[in-house]
């Protein structure tokens, strides 16, 4: 009855199938474990079952040092990779050192993708086996919360945006800007722990970082086009800033106080003879 009960919430977060795994205990169990179907592979979990146990350094790189647009300029080639069912998070992100190709899973933004990505993460969280060596490969990936952290390392302004919808990584269909989807991505892996991220990730993590730069006139140019979408993203900050309430009068006010308080301290050190 309770697998009957399973497959009949399926259709309320937009999955179509039945749910081929044991009992869940709620709602949001079964639409992880939907999505956690996605992630069995015999391959990976012989390679990396022996790996568990192994320490890592005291300080492990949980985070990326370069966006899209650095990973661009270093010489690194950022596919797409599409998911038959168009389903978020049922593949993982691989990167092949030898042809420099960092494959990331399209990732389909809808009206409910903050939601159900945030009720993921929370729920990654709250599993403890994802820090304990006896669960199941599947169980420790945290593939929600990694792709959160990937994106909001690969995202530092709206050109990595753009770069991104280019190669198809993302696609939004919630009509946001590349702006707007900036400050996405940073809030929906704000407060996320990095303690709970796979060997795997961490370790692609600090190889993507690691990556030695393959062209220095080519990376010279687009960071250069890089750096100044970042300075219209600020300049855009500024302008949004200033145009909420009486912010634009106050910054008029202050800056009038400044100019008035420099001319008097110039006037008392050099007075008129």
């Amino acid at each position: 009855m309770r697998e009957f009960i399973q497959n009949l919430a399926l259709p309320l977060f937009g999955y179509t199938g039945k749910l081929m795994v044991k009992s869940t205990s709620h709602f949001l169990d079964v639409a992880y474990s939907y999505v956690e179907m996605g992630w069995v592979d015999k391959e990976i979990e012989d390679n990396e079952v022996p790996k568990q146990p192994q320490q890592l350094p005291k300080q492990p790189q949980q985070h990326l040092n370069r966006c899209a647009t650095r990973l661009k300029a270093a010489g690194i080639t950022i596919l797409s990779m599409k998911n038959d069912d168009d389903i978020n998070f049922k593949l993982t992100t691989q990167f092949d050192k030898n042809k420099w190709i960092l494959q990331i899973p399209r990732l389909t933004i809808t009206q409910t993708t903050e939601v159900k990505w945030r009720s993921f993460i929370a729920w990654e969280h709250h599993k403890k086996k994802l820090k304990n060596g006896s669960s199941s490969v599947a169980d420790r990936r945290s593939i929600c919360t990694s792709s959160a952290l990937l994106f909001r390392d690969l995202i530092c302004c709206s050109s990595d945006v753009q770069l991104l919808k280019d190669r198809r990584v993302i696609v939004d269909q919630s009509n946001k800007s590349n702006r707007d989807l900036v400050d996405f991505f940073h809030s929906v892996a704000s407060g996320v722990d990095g303690g709970i991220i796979d060997h795997k990730h961490i370790t692609m993590f600090h190889a993507l970082s690691a990556f030695p730069t393959k062209n220095y006139a080519t990376k010279f140019f687009i960071l250069l086009s890089h750096y100044f979408s970042k300075l219209l993203d600020w300049c855009y900050g500024i302008y949004n800033f200033l145009k909420r309430g009486y912010n634009f009068a106050a910054a008029i006010l202050s800056l009038l106080t400044v100019i008035q308080t420099c001319y008097a301290v110039l006037a008392y050190h050099f007075p008129k003879r």
